[in-house]
């Protein structure tokens, strides 16, 4: 089941590349671009600044999220997620060396299986994907 390693990292991989050639809004900034919900001139609160050229998001909802998720978050995201990775590895014996040691107490996983839970999950986030395995899931 390592391919579902060199799957989650091709993922995580373009997250990244994605987030970095996102243009930054001012001249003075630098990538990666950080979004905000805001407001035209007339006070419609449903665009989203920051970016190379403000978006007209047309809902306060869908300007607020677009902001929440804007590249500078993803590629925290992404650094989070390769850290996971880094931990949640197949060991000598086909368990994950990060939960085998702490099966008895986290009760996570089934004796420290791989791919364990942690790998699933952060797959689960990628299910639409064409390359996404069923045997993945949770």
């Amino acid at each position: 089941m390592d391919d579902v390693i060199a799957f989650l990292r091709a993922r995580v991989d373009e997250d990244e590349k994605t987030a970095l050639t996102v243009p930054v809004g001012e001249p003075l900034c630098h990538p990666p671009a950080h979004w905000l919900p805001g407001a035209d001139p007339g006070g419609e609160k449903r665009w989203v600044m920051g970016t190379f050229k403000d978006i007209d998001a047309h809902t306060v909802e869908a300007a607020e999220h677009i902001a929440r998720h804007d590249p500078a978050r993803v590629l925290r995201e992404v650094e989070a997620k390769r850290q996971l990775l880094d931990r949640h590895m197949p060991g000598e014996y086909g368990q994950c060396v990060t939960c085998h040691v702490g099966a008895y107490s986290c009760g996570c996983c089934s004796w420290g299986d791989f791919p364990c839970d942690t790998v699933r999950l952060l797959a689960l986030a990628y299910a639409d994907h064409k390359e996404f395995r069923r045997e993945w899931r949770p």
